[in-house]
């Protein structure tokens, strides 16, 4: 499923912010829209996140970044796409691979409407090189 304009402009969002191991803070703008466009009265949240790595040798070459990705979430808590939404940063340091890396292995506990786990669209921000 692509992430469109659409589903970016209609989700609501709830910022959690946490700071990351070794030079990444990560941020969570959780959308509150499923693919069809139905409210839910519990969002998702992190079941188990994956932070991203910072890339070998990314920090001794100076690299730094905020990578914002999006995320679908299906009503099992699996994410099963990933996407790149904005990318501010140096290119070729690694850390679009290593913030989809993260996407993928992270799992979900799923939104809820009317009582069962819908699949949901969820967008965060990673930024790179915090110091």
């Amino acid at each position: 499923m692509a992430v469109d304009t659409r589903h970016l402009i209609l989700m609501l969002s709830i910022l959690i912010l946490s700071s990351c191991a070794s030079h990444t803070r990560h941020t969570a703008d959780i959308k509150t829209e499923d693919a069809g466009g139905v409210p839910f009265e519990e969002p998702p949240r992190y079941l188990h996140r994956v932070e991203p790595e910072f890339p070998p040798g990314a920090a001794a070459a100076g690299c730094y970044g905020e990578v914002w990705v999006s995320v679908f979430i299906d009503p099992t808590g699996k994410v099963t796409e990933a996407k790149i939404i904005q990318y501010n940063g140096e290119p070729g340091c690694g850390l679009v691979d290593a913030a989809l890396k993260a996407a993928y292995a992270s799992t979900w506990v799923p939104a809820r409407s009317n009582g069962k786990p819908i699949s949901v669209w969820v967008a965060y921000k990673v930024t790179f090189g915090v110091k």
